[in-house]
């Protein structure tokens, strides 16, 4: 019954199989190329922000270390087949025929997002709102492009919520703020005359 859903919903999502044009161009960039700018926004809120902010950007990696860590382990458990490999739709992407479930790309999204609305960092509290947003945007670039069903960004989701909620216990943000003061001391050896750290 759920994967009959999951099926039409994606039937009614997917794109036709010709598009093309700046169309497609918009699309794909969402799918594969707004990613790299997750990276981009913690390095920024690391260098530029004070105690809080540092904390919670390394709170949001290891979120999103953790919720990829258990997105892989639960396609190597379960395999899902992506839509191209079953349904009467174009590949667009050229992916491999490897597990569609859950998105790693949303999962990424959401967990950084999930973590930066529990842990708000001062200087950006709005950013958790763009990137979850982006996790939302690049699910269905990647569910138009026939890479995912719409389930597998429901699964990313969740698996990103789990995460959050593991590395935001209590025990959980003991370990990042001793990963943060260690980053803080590494980076002021390499880069002394950043070292403009305070408590």
């Amino acid at each position: 019954m759920i994967e009959d859903l999951n099926r039409q919903a994606f039937l009614l999502l997917a794109a036709s199989a010709n598009l093309s044009g700046a169309r497609l161009i918009a699309v794909y960039a969402l799918a594969q190329w707004l990613i790299y700018l997750v990276p981009a926004a913690l390095v920024l809120l690391w260098m530029f922000g004070d105690r809080q902010d540092r904390n919670a950007a390394v709170a949001a990696a290891a979120t999103g270390l953790l919720a990829l860590l258990l997105a892989h382990a639960t396609s190597t458990l379960w395999f899902h087949p992506r839509p191209f490999m079953v349904e009467p739709v174009r590949n667009y992407l050229n992916h491999a025929p490897d597990s569609s479930f859950p998105s790693d790309h949303a999962t990424l999204f959401f967990a950084l997002g999930f973590s930066l609305l529990v842990r708000r960092p001062p200087s950006c509290a709005w950013l958790w709102i763009a990137l979850v947003l982006g996790g939302a945007a690049v699910g269905w670039a990647r569910i138009l492009l026939a890479a995912h069903y719409p389930l597998d960004i429901g699964g990313a989701a969740l698996i990103a919520a789990l995460s959050t909620g593991i590395v935001h216990s209590a025990h959980g943000r003991r370990v990042c703020s001793w990963l943060t003061a260690t980053a803080e001391r590494v980076y002021g050896i390499v880069l002394p005359s950043r070292n403009h750290f305070v408590p």
